[in-house]
């Protein structure tokens, strides 16, 4: 088993995933723990080094601890901590006023992709997707926030698609 960490950021109905050179799977923002590193502190040092941002260890939270297969090493399996980021990353600008800054691709990533979570989407994006998105994350998202999984969603909900019907 190799010990990975890695971390969720949900932001407007959207889950960012990356994808490393010369991989075709889109995982979670991790990798690999560091001996005689905690998983909290890999994610941490993951964020910094794969999406250029700074989150505090206190603004990370368990989401669970998965075994999976990994996406890109055959006959590997992966012990992953999973984190979700629970408050918004934010910057001063010039003006002393929050913004939240766009995370970027750094080091290895190649590509990030923001995944919509309304179902119809992540069906058609599943074959791109690590299997420990698909086996183990996007379940533990759905029972945080029902909001994503619905059979209906209400007219007024930030999650509704531009084209979904009304009613």
């Amino acid at each position: 088993m190799l010990p990975i960490v890695g971390v969720c950021f949900v932001r407007d109905g959207h889950l960012l995933t990356v994808r490393k050179r010369d991989t075709e799977m889109f995982m979670l923002v991790g990798g690999k723990i560091e001996d005689g590193e905690t998983a909290l502190a890999a994610g941490v040092r993951e964020i910094t080094e794969e999406v250029g941002l700074v989150v505090a260890p206190e603004h990370l939270e368990l989401l669970g601890e998965f075994d999976a297969p990994a996406a890109n090493e055959s006959a590997t399996w992966i012990d992953s901590t999973v984190f979700v980021v629970t408050t918004p990353v934010q910057l001063m600008n010039d003006d002393d006023a929050p913004t939240t800054p766009d995370p970027s691709a750094q080091a290895e990533i190649e590509e990030l992709r923001h995944l919509d979570l309304y179902p119809d989407a992540v069906s058609a994006a599943e074959d791109t997707l690590a299997p420990l998105i698909r086996r183990q994350v996007l379940p533990m998202l759905r029972r945080r926030d029902s909001r994503f999984w619905s059979a209906h969603v209400r007219a007024d909900s930030p999650y509704r698609l531009a084209q979904e019907p009304q009613g």
